[in-house]
């Protein structure tokens, strides 16, 4: 599984008015310990400042590579979201 091919299944998601709307200025994709792949989005905070960042996580399945609903969970660094990922199984 790739990041291009999940962007072709979820192509609301990744609409520019929709990145601007959330103020996104990466996506991740990362495999979890049990073979899992989650979708990490990080996102600049309030009026686009890239010191508050917010880092969401979401499931993707692997079937249909349709993103899942965003963990309860928000990161303030992509290297502790990653490494959570990495402890999922």
């Amino acid at each position: 599984m790739t990041l291009t091919q999940v962007k072709a299944e979820n192509k609301i998601f990744f609409e520019k008015g929709n990145k601007r709307f959330f103020n996104d200025v990466a996506y991740k994709l990362y495999k979890s310990g049990n073979g899992q792949y989650y979708f990490v989005q990080v996102s600049n905070g309030f009026h686009n400042d890239p010191k508050n960042q917010i880092i969401r996580v979401r499931p993707v399945d692997t079937e249909t590579l349709k993103l899942g609903s965003s963990l309860d969970k928000e990161f303030k660094h992509l290297g502790d979201a990653k490494d959570y990922i990495k402890r999922l199984f």
